[in-house]
């Protein structure tokens, strides 16, 4: 059985592929999701991040093109 981040990649791959995007907009923080955003990014694309602090890996934040913490919104 495949699991829901795995579906979401392909899915994602698949429109860019297809040229059916022009920004990649992820709510997540999980550094699995770096090979894809790069790949968006090489593709030409722009990738827009929403992440909770407590479950970001920073790393991700050095490759996207804008990005928002969700904290803010969320427990202010």
């Amino acid at each position: 059985m495949t699991t829901l981040p795995i579906k979401m990649t392909v899915d994602i791959l698949s429109h860019l592929y297809n040229d059916n995007f022009d920004t990649l907009y992820l709510v997540a923080g999980d550094g699995d999701y770096l090979p894809l955003i790069k790949e968006v990014i090489r593709r030409g694309k722009l990738v827009y991040l929403a992440f909770f602090s407590r479950g970001l890996n920073k790393e991700l934040l050095n490759h996207v093109d804008k990005y928002i913490c969700l904290d803010e919104v969320y427990f202010d």
